[in-house]
């Protein structure tokens, strides 16, 4: 069953990839409640790199559930990041170019509002905070 669910996802994740042609994928079947990409409920993750092997196989390297800022050091190049926030669309995800949430005009990783996960490639090599939005 889990194999069933994990190549469903893979097949969707592969299909989104192509659709929109890499920069951002909605998780098809996963929702908020749910484990999305291997990033459990309430965390913002950051994972390995930016190709989608490192996403369907939940390669993460940094997960976050504190709301406000929270640091990252030495993470840098493309990574993917899923927002699986259970706060609903405005549980928001921002990227912050200093440490301590300071300057957080980066890129914005959402929750869907129907409640799906969005998976986006980010540049984190700028990025030495991320800013979780309380819903």
């Amino acid at each position: 069953m889990i194999m069933l669910i994990r190549r469903k996802i893979a097949s969707t994740v592969a299909a989104g990839f192509m659709a929109l042609g890499g920069g951002i994928i909605a998780a098809g079947p996963a929702h908020a409640a749910s484990s999305a990409f291997g990033c459990q409920p309430g965390f913002v993750c950051v994972y390995a790199d930016s190709t989608i092997g490192s996403l369907q196989n939940g390669n993460i390297i940094a997960r976050f559930e504190r709301y406000g800022a929270n640091n990252l050091d030495n993470v840098n190049g493309n990574h993917w990041v899923v927002n699986n926030q259970t706060g609903g669309s405005n549980a928001t995800a921002v990227m912050c170019y200093n440490y301590w949430g300071g300057n957080c005009t980066g890129t914005v990783v959402n929750v869907q509002p129907n409640g799906w996960n969005t998976a986006v490639v980010v540049d984190m090599t700028p990025i030495n905070s991320i800013w979780l939005n309380r819903p």
